[in-house]
């Protein structure tokens, strides 16, 4: 397995990684962040969307990733009723509670 990043410049706090295994197949592809971003911590309430990316949320207490069918796009439930969604790893939308 391979990871590869590339910067952005419509995004200078992320990155564009692809993780490729055998023959270069690619396996996964998203936005990251980048070491030393200048947006704040992710929080329930405090959630950046076109900022925030999957990485940032996941790891917040009570996250629950949940599978959407659609290998581009990714959901995260947190405590409370909070919805999140994703499009390539990037936070397009924060819902709820419920």
């Amino acid at each position: 397995m391979q990871v590869r990043r590339w910067p952005l410049p419509l995004w200078p706090h992320l990155y564009w990684e692809v993780l490729t295994g055998p023959g270069g197949s690619v396996l996964n592809e998203h936005l990251v962040r980048m070491p030393g971003s200048p947006v704040p911590p992710a929080s329930a309430d405090g959630l950046l969307v076109w900022e925030h990316v999957l990485d940032d949320v996941i790891g917040l207490p009570g996250a629950e990733s949940v599978g959407t069918g659609v290998v581009t796009r990714w959901e995260v439930r947190l405590p409370g009723g909070v919805r999140t969604t994703f499009v390539w790893g990037l936070l397009q939308r924060v819902s709820g509670p419920e």
